[in-house]
Parts: C-alpha cells; structure tokens; sequence
C-alpha cells in the first residue's frame, strides 16, 4: 500500500469515527428532549388507543382518545399495544431503548462484517430518521427492522418468505402496499410471480380480517378515519407540505410557489410520479429493465423502494428510517469514497439542517424551504446517484467479487 492510498485510507476512518461521536451525541440529545420536554406524542397515542379500546370506547375518536392526535392505524395492533403498553414492559416511557434494540437487531440482519461503521452511521444518523423516531415515538423502528429481513430473504432468494414479511410492513403504512408491487419482477417463471404477490395480498388483506374478527366495531370507525370522515379531528389528509409531512411533490409545489406558479399538490404529486417512472426506464427499455431484475433483484427492489418512497404522498420526518436498509445494501457495493459522499449527502447535511432549522432566525423563505426538506434532498441526490451505479449492472457484479 502506497503513502498516498494510506492516507485516504486514515482519512476515511477518521470521517467515519467522527461522524460516529457527532451521531452519538445527537441520539443523546433527542433522547434527552423526549425525558425533558415530555415528547414522544406517537408512543402517547398508541398507548391512549390500546387504554380507550380496552375499556370500550372509540379509539379513532380523539375525544375518546384524549389527545389531538388521532390513530390511524389498524385496529388488530391494538392488542400488541394492549400487551406492551403497561408495566413491566412500559413501551409509552421506555421505547427509546426497545427502538434502539430493533435498529440494533435490524442491522444484524445485514451481516455487517467490516462494514459495521456505514451500518452504524446510516441506522442511526440517515436523514436524521432515528432521531425523529426517537422524538415523535412512531413505530418506523419496526418497518425498518421488517424491511431488513425482507432483503435479506431475497438476497436468500426466498421469494414467499420475504413477500409475507412484506405484507406485514404494509398493513402497518397502508401507502406502502405500492412495494407488492415490486414482486411482479422476482426472477421466477412469470405464474410463481403472481402467486407471491397474491399470496402477499392474501396476507395484507388477512390482516383486515383479523381486526375484523378481533374488533368488529372498530372496523366502520378505522375506514372513516383514513378516509378523513369524520369531522373536526386529526387526519392524515389534513396535512400539508411542512416540517411533518415532507413528500417529494410537497416539495415541487412549495419550491414553485416560492417564484410566483400556483401548482396544486395533485398535479405535483402526478408529476413527481411520471418523473420518476421515465427516469427509472433510462437508460433502459422495459424489456432491458426486467432482465437487469432478473440477474440483480435484491438491487433492483432496493432501488424500487427508493423510488417509491420519493413519489408517496404522504412522506413523515421519521419515515426516512424505513429506507436505510435498501440504501445500505445498495451502497455497501461501492467504493469507499462514493459511500463517504452518500454518507455525507444523508447524514452529515441533515443533521446539520435539523439543528441550523432549531435556530433559524428570520423570515428566509429558500432557507426554510432548504432546511425543511433537506431528508427528500438528500434522498433524491442518493436516489440519482445510486441508479447511475444500477444503470451499469457490470458494477455490482464487480463490487460482489471484490
């Protein structure tokens, strides 16, 4: 090894170690607003939910919930917050520790080796997801722990195994059924291919008839809620393009409406989605696409759920968490100095965004805009640059040999 390859080399872990010290602290500090500042408001829902279904009220009514907050979810996960919500495990008070442990399992999944470092920063430090996890209590923690396990059963090539895993994370996040989608492209002969996907739709759609058989009064209720129905409360589609909902189209409408172009958040969101499909078939044709899945699906899943999380209409601070393992498989086959740069793209800039944005004085519209979105910035900067590496599948065969 030459002088100058050493240096790199010590140049490379010093960033690495670094970035682990400012990570550390930054988890600290979150972990610290959620004792002192009392947030931690999803773990607080969650657990009012388990509470008011226990004693017989309506838990997607925010006066029987108690809170201004409203739960959106599924009524069949009311019986695992119905268990792990009061003492000893004490989730509304300890989850802190119990998401740390699920990062800590989900990378473990990932068969870190030498790798343990970009493991590390990107679980606890990518777009500053775990940090918000930590702050709001949202169970993203678990998707991102399922995710890991459904690619790494595909890297197994266990086709069925991972599509059932995967209807789990989508009866958990309704949008995120748009990555059953994905199945259509495992290498099989094209009758297994739609036999996972239905068996995964089997599944997402059992889960429906487990809360119907678990809580039937419940179900009426929980369609209204994510159908935004019921009157004067909390839904999902109330809110709009801010600092808690940070989708890519929210983005175009906000960036154009800061020069003067009135372009509604439907018309952004189509186009976000036409984007990102015509970017997806460059340089490739369909047909080139499908084989590329072929010979390199785990890749090519991963880079899907890339891109389908960019064009989701409803994109959470938090939920950036679900993207880490895709985006480590995907650049832990590249070389050192591409997965510095990653790791500054989605560690180092939104973090340092996060903290300036606690601090920004003024009425800086592009700063506020900048600093508000910079996790979707980063995102699509990765997203682009990642599917110029996929776009040459002589690459990854390369990075798998080396």
């Amino acid at each position: 090894m030459s002088r100058t390859e050493w240096q790199r080399l010590m140049g490379a872990q010093i960033f690495r170690y670094l970035l682990i010290f400012l990570i550390t602290l930054v988890v600290a500090f979150s972990i610290a607003i959620v004792f002192y500042i009392k947030q931690g408001q999803d773990a607080r829902v969650f657990c009012s939910a388990a509470y008011t279904s226990a004693i017989g009220k309506n838990p997607y009514n925010v006066k029987d919930l108690g809170l201004d907050f409203s739960w959106n979810y599924q009524p069949y996960l009311l019986t695992l917050f119905q268990a792990i919500c009061p003492p000893p495990i004490d989730f509304q008070n300890l989850y802190p520790l119990y998401y740390t442990l699920l990062l800590i399992g989900g990378t473990a999944v990932w068969e870190l080796k030498s790798d343990w470092h970009l493991g590390f920063l990107l679980a606890f430090g990518g777009f500053w997801g775990f940090g918000w996890t930590i702050i709001t209590g949202n169970i993203t923690a678990i998707e991102f722990f399922l995710i890991s396990i459904v690619i790494a059963l595909l890297n197994k090539q266990h086709w069925w195994k991972a599509g059932l895993v995967l209807a789990v994370v989508a009866s958990f996040k309704l949008l995120t059924i748009a990555y059953l989608g994905l199945l259509l492209f495992i290498p099989n002969a094209r009758p297994r291919r739609f036999r996972v996907l239905i068996l995964s739709l089997f599944v997402f759609i059992l889960t429906f008839g487990i809360s119907l058989f678990l809580y039937p009064h419940l179900m009426r209720p929980f369609f209204e809620q994510i159908l935004g129905l019921i009157p004067n409360q909390h839904n999902v589609w109330i809110e709009d393009g801010s600092k808690n909902n940070l989708p890519l189209a929210f983005l175009l409408t906000s960036a154009l409406a800061l020069i003067g172009v009135d372009f509604p958040f439907l018309l952004s969101s189509i186009a976000v989605v036409l984007i990102l499909i015509l970017f997806s078939f460059w340089p490739y044709r369909i047909f080139n696409l499908i084989n590329f899945a072929k010979d390199h699906f785990t890749e090519f899943f991963c880079i899907g759920l890339l891109g389908i999380t960019l064009a989701l209409p409803r994109l959470k601070p938090y939920s950036f968490l679900a993207v880490i393992p895709p985006l480590f498989y995907l650049i832990r086959l590249q070389s050192k100095e591409r997965q510095n740069l990653v790791l500054a793209i989605s560690v180092v800039f939104p973090i340092i965004c996060f903290f300036v944005r606690l601090f920004l004085t003024g009425d800086n519209a592009y700063l506020t805009l900048l600093f508000t979105y910079s996790p979707t910035i980063s995102l699509l900067v990765i997203f682009i640059m990642i599917f110029h590496f996929v776009a040459n599948p002589q690459q990854i065969t390369h990075a798998r040999t080396t």
